[in-house]
């Protein structure tokens, strides 16, 4: 994400297969290697289409070093509300590792 928008495209399994999920980052936060973001979902599921997430996100280097990049979702909600009026990086909330893939958390435009 960056100050200009990004963009989102995350698979999950649900036990029954690959759901693919995409949107668009509405706002972002990002300091050292810890970042948060809101984006929308517009390519997801009918029950959960047009929905919003925030995502909490710790880089931690690049794929193959020891310790996993780790991330957290928070619950999707139906309406934007104040989200991205009250994005915060401090505290941080506990996270769980990534399983595959990478992350990668910058602060330069």
């Amino acid at each position: 994400a960056r100050s200009n928008g990004g963009h989102v495209t995350e698979q999950r399994d649900f036990g029954a297969g690959q759901v693919l999920f995409a949107g668009p980052v509405l706002c972002f936060k990002a300091a050292d290697n810890l970042a948060t973001f809101v984006w929308q979902l517009q390519n997801a599921p009918a029950d959960k289409q047009g929905w919003y997430q925030q995502v909490y996100i710790v880089d931690n280097g690049a794929p193959g070093h020891r310790v996993p990049d780790e991330f957290k979702n928070d619950p999707e909600v139906p309406t934007l509300g104040a989200l991205c009026d009250n994005l915060s990086i401090d505290p941080f909330p506990g996270t769980g590792p990534v399983l595959k893939g990478n992350f990668v958390v910058s602060t330069e435009e």
